[in-house]
């Protein structure tokens, strides 16, 4: 039988995000072609470069262009990503199981209580996805893009 915690409390709820976090960013670079990921962040930037710039001189139809453009961009780029949110949802369901079962410390306000182990998660989740993301992102980007720039 499992009992919890493993090692601690906090250790195993940093330990079990940890894991969701890696795992979540290897199924995204397997899933998805990480050229066509990368174009779209780099063009993204650019856009919003671009729409500064023209509101700057307030080329206001060119902004309109631009936010267009822009949209576009989100539109492929959330079409790119579903395979991956499916995968990386059939993985997260059962790590929130487990931790609302075996990790679900009630913790008393004045008005209401909530299970610290699943907010634990989701917020320590959402923080290390953030860090493993952004230098994922900074590492390959140098590999598919070197000079940071769309040629």
């Amino acid at each position: 039988m499992f009992e919890a915690p493993l090692i601690s409390y906090w250790v195993d709820i940093i330990i079990i995000s940890l894991v969701f976090a890696l795992s979540s960013k290897l199924i995204q670079h397997f899933t998805i072609n990480p050229k066509d990921y990368f174009y779209i962040k780099l063009k993204s930037k650019q856009i919003n470069k671009e729409m500064k710039e023209l509101s700057k001189v307030q080329d206001m139809q060119g902004v309109k262009n631009k936010q267009k453009e822009a949209f576009s961009m989100v539109g492929k780029q959330f079409k790119l990503q579903q395979k991956s949110m499916i995968v990386m949802l059939l993985i997260a369901f059962p790590l929130l199981w487990v931790v609302n079962k075996f990790y679900a410390v009630p913790y008393d306000f004045i008005l209401f209580s909530v299970k610290t182990g699943f907010w634990a998660y989701v917020i320590i989740g959402i923080v290390l996805s953030f860090i493993i993301s952004n230098i994922y992102d900074k590492q390959m980007v140098k590999r598919y893009y070197p000079s940071g720039k769309l040629d």
